[in-house]
């Protein structure tokens, strides 16, 4: 897509300012081959790419630019001139919306020269038209932009800050035995205690628990151990001894499920019966 640049926006510079870099031997003999009629500006601190304009335009008919390359083929600096305008299409460049699309690369200054005479029209009406759409579409489009991250980025910390809060004034009412008008969301809030309560005793979300059953002293216990599957570190924490009941109920539903399964029988998301009496629970 070619970028319409609008006269107001440019900076004025003079070949003689010596801002102007590499381009500036340039910009002396295309300002020369105009006789002085035009005048060069640049947008912002970019010092190489100047646009030419002339007294009463809009927008900017052409843009050039100094370049040089090194070949390793010839093993040397090569100059090159390039020429942006709206009149310029590259068809080898299949992107329209790349600026290059709109560009010659030309190795004389003199070529270079021609192909600026022949792109540095004046917009015509119906152009500047459009051009002038195109840029309050652009400006629009960045301010809406700009407004919808400033209100993301709010709504965003205030969440962080408030539903924390809103998470504990449900938990109360629960526990306070309040009566909610929709059991959906009771329902929920429950739930989410319970994922709560888990993750305040096995803290690593990412980890599977290796969990033996076994009895002792006529009562059926289990050793809790914790490790990450997805983690390069395949060790094992040391085993927790704990009372069959006193494990969180998500998980104890998870055991029940892998406990009707043959050793080895594995339910996604839930986990797999390793050994008779052991199992891996994903969390």
């Amino acid at each position: 897509m070619y970028t319409h640049v609008r006269v107001s926006d440019l900076a004025p510079v003079d070949p003689s300012d010596g801002l102007l870099g590499n381009t500036v031997s340039f910009c002396e003999e295309v300002f020369k081959a105009f006789k002085g009629e035009i005048k060069l500006g640049i947008r912002n601190t970019n010092h190489n790419l100047v646009y030419l304009y002339r007294d009463g335009d809009v927008f900017a008919p052409v843009a050039i630019k100094y370049v040089v390359n090194w070949s390793h083929d010839n093993e040397r600096f090569n100059k090159r001139y390039l020429v942006y305008a709206r009149g310029i299409i590259d068809k080898r460049v299949k992107s329209s919306s790349s600026p290059d699309r709109h560009s010659r690369m030309l190795r004389s200054v003199d070529k270079a020269i021609k192909v600026i005479k022949d792109n540095f029209l004046p917009y015509s009406h119906e152009e500047c038209a459009g051009a002038m759409l195109t840029f309050f579409k652009n400006t629009v489009s960045s301010q809406v932009a700009a407004r919808n991250q400033e209100v993301r980025s709010k709504l965003y910390n205030l969440t962080e800050r408030l539903v924390p809060e809103l998470k504990s004034e449900l938990f109360h009412l629960v526990q306070s035995g309040h009566t909610f008008i929709s059991n959906d969301l009771r329902n929920a809030v429950v739930n989410l205690m319970e994922k709560e309560k888990e993750r305040a005793e096995f803290p690593d979300a990412n980890a599977s628990l290796f969990i033996r059953l076994r009895e002792k002293d006529g009562e059926q216990i289990a050793d809790v151990s914790e490790t990450n599957i997805a983690s390069s570190d395949k060790s094992i924490s040391p085993a927790v001894t704990i009372k069959l009941t006193e494990l969180p109920e998500g998980v104890t539903n998870k055991l029940v499920a892998l406990s009707i399964m043959p050793v080895g029988g594995y339910i996604e998301n839930i986990g797999q019966r390793a050994m008779e009496d052991c199992f891996w629970i994903v969390k």
